[in-house]
C-alpha cells in the first residue's frame, strides 16, 4: 500500500536536475510524524510546489507551471478530511515545457498507510493520454504502457490543435477527441480489473481502441464534412503515420480499402497526392 505523503516530503520531477521539498497548504485533519498529510490540492506551483533545478526538456532554468491537482491521491479517509490524502504513488502533471511527470520519492513518514486508487479515472482534455499513460505506470512500475496512448490518442490529439478546417470541421475533432476518451473509460468503468488486464497486451490494447475509431468518426458527421475537411484530415495523419501503422489507419478511416489494395505501401498523404486522385470531388467518390 502507498504511504500518506506529509510536509517536508521529497518531490522529484521526470525533466529536473534535483529534487524539491513539499510545502503543505491544503492539509487533511490528520497528521503523520506531527507533520500536516498533504491533500491531492496541494500542487500550485511556487506554492506547494518549488523548483527541481534546470529543466533538461529546455536546457533552461525550472519554471513549473502545475494546474491540476495530484493524480490520482488516495480514496477518501475518514481521518482525512475535507480532501482526498495525497499517496505516495500520485503523480502530478507539469505542462511548462511538454507534458512532465513530478513524483513523491520521499514521503516524509513510513509508518501511515493510505489505500491504493486502483485504475482511477483520467480527467478529459489535452493531456487525458499523458495521464492514462503514467497511471499505467503508476500501478505497474517498469512495464511499459499500451504505446496508443502516446504513438497515436496524445499525439493526433495535439496534431489536429493546429489545423486549419472550417468551424464544421473543427466542432468535428472536438466531438471526436472527447469520444474517443470517453470510449476508452467506458471500458474501465465496466470492469477496472479487465481494463488493467488489457493495458498490459498493448498489441490488444491497440486494436481495442483502433476498433472505437470507425463508429465515433462517422456518428459524429465524417461522411458529411467538405471535401476541404476530409482531405484536410487524411492529408493530416497520413503524413504523420509510420508504413506499419497504415492498417490501422485504413481501418479506422473506414474509406481507402480500395486504394490499400492498389498501394499497400502508400501513406494517405502520398494516396492524395497522387495521379490516381487529382481533385476533391475524386477523393469523395473514390475513399467515400
Amino acid at each position: 500500500m502507498p504511504l500518506a505523503v506529509i510536509q517536508g516530503a521529497t518531490l522529484r520531477c521526470d525533466h529536473g536536475t534535483s529534487v524539491c521539498k513539499l510545502n503543505v497548504i491544503h492539509a487533511t485533519t490528520a497528521q503523520s510524524s506531527q507533520q500536516p498529510i498533504a491533500s491531492i490540492l496541494d500542487h500550485e506551483a511556487g506554492q506547494s510546489i518549488g523548483l527541481f533545478g534546470t529543466c533538461k526538456h529546455v536546457a533552461g532554468p525550472c519554471t513549473p507551471d502545475t494546474p491540476s491537482p495530484w493524480f490520482p491521491g488516495a480514496p477518501q479517509l475518514r481521518l482525512c478530511v475535507p480532501r482526498p490524502p495525497l499517496s505516495s504513488d500520485s503523480f502530478l502533471l507539469c505542462v511548462a515545457h511538454g507534458p512532465a511527470a513530478i513524483h513523491v520519492e520521499d514521503p516524509g513518514q513510513g509508518g501511515l498507510h493510505v489505500p491504493a486508487a486502483g485504475v482511477a479515472a483520467a480527467p478529459f482534455g489535452p493531456y487525458y493520454y499523458i495521464y492514462r499513460y503514467y497511471d499505467f505506470l503508476r500501478r505497474h512500475p517498469g512495464l511499459s504502457p499500451p504505446d496508443y496512448y502516446l504513438e497515436y490518442g496524445n499525439k493526433f490529439y495535439q496534431l489536429f490543435t493546429r489545423t486549419g478546417l472550417s468551424d464544421r470541421g473543427e466542432a468535428w475533432l472536438r466531438a471526436v477527441a472527447r469520444d474517443l476518451q470517453e470510449a476508452i473509460e467506458a471500458l474501465r468503468r465496466a470492469g477496472p480489473e479487465a481494463f488493467d488486464q488489457l493495458e498490459l497486451d498493448g498489441k490488444a490494447f491497440r486494436k481495442f481502441a483502433f476498433d472505437t475509431h470507425p463508429e465515433i468518426y462517422r456518428k459524429n458527421g465524417f461522411l458529411e464534412l467538405s471535401a476541404f475537411d476530409k482531405a484536410e484530415i487524411l492529408t493530416l495523419v497520413g503524413g504523420n503515420t509510420s508504413l506499419g501503422e497504415i492498417p490501422e489507419l485504413l481501418k479506422q478511416t473506414g474509406g481507402l480499402a480500395f486504394e490499400a489494395a492498389k498501394h499497400p505501401l502508400a501513406t494517405v498523404g502520398d494516396l492524395l497526392d497522387s495521379k490516381f486522385i487529382e481533385t476533391p470531388k475524386h477523393i469523395l467518390d473514390e475513399i467515400f
